[in-house]
């Protein structure tokens, strides 16, 4: 039997910041929370710690099959112009080629 993933998204959210924002929204979460339930430790200026969740954007889009690669980079642009999530490149470039971290800025 293949093993199901399930997605879902916050109904405000999407009504605010669009249904793909909501869905990659919460993906994020609920990866940062797995990664905290594990354990790992938050990172960044003592005044604003926050776990932080490291991706290529083809395994994202790899998990989010019915979205596509520029409508997860325009999500993920779109919640960081509200403010909503952090993003760090790690290629010189700063753009969407390597490895990209994440984080929730209101992290509990």
């Amino acid at each position: 039997m293949d093993k199901k993933i399930y997605h879902s998204f916050d109904i405000a959210m999407a009504k605010g910041y669009g249904l793909h924002a909501a869905i990659v929204f919460n993906y994020i979460k609920i990866r940062i929370e797995h990664l905290k339930s594990l354990g790992c430790e938050k990172h960044g200026p003592s005044e604003i710690h926050h776990t932080w969740l490291k991706e290529g954007l083809c395994n994202s889009t790899d998990l989010l099959l019915y979205i596509s690669v520029s409508e997860f980079i325009e999500a993920v642009e779109s919640l960081q112009k509200f403010g909503l999530i952090l993003v760090n490149h790690l290629s010189e470039e700063h753009d969407w080629s390597g490895d990209i971290w994440y984080a929730i800025t209101d992290e509990d």
